[in-house]
């Protein structure tokens, strides 16, 4: 990752925070975290360690109604079940 990728993400994140959107990463190579830590921009973006952790943030505030979708979504980030 160069300057350019830290330059997508932090515009990226702002964009969907201005339109009341989530956004996350999933961690990557220890030098991506590094560099993210380093140039702080891991402090603006929330970094999550799976798929499916980032299912369950993005889900975690939707109403129980939607309760459905939320499983299913979970179900297709994680096809064989393995939650861990």
């Amino acid at each position: 990752m160069d300057s350019t990728g830290l330059h997508l993400l932090i515009k990226a994140q702002q964009r969907l925070q201005e339109k009341g959107r989530k956004f996350a990463v999933i961690k990557g190579r220890e030098q991506v975290e590094r560099l993210l830590r380093l140039t702080r921009v891991a402090d603006l973006l929330k970094i999550v360690d799976s798929p499916e952790e980032l299912f369950e943030w993005v889900f975690a505030d939707l109403p129980p109604h939607l309760a459905r979708q939320r499983d299913e979504a979970l179900r297709f980030a994680n096809p064989e079940g393995d939650r861990g």
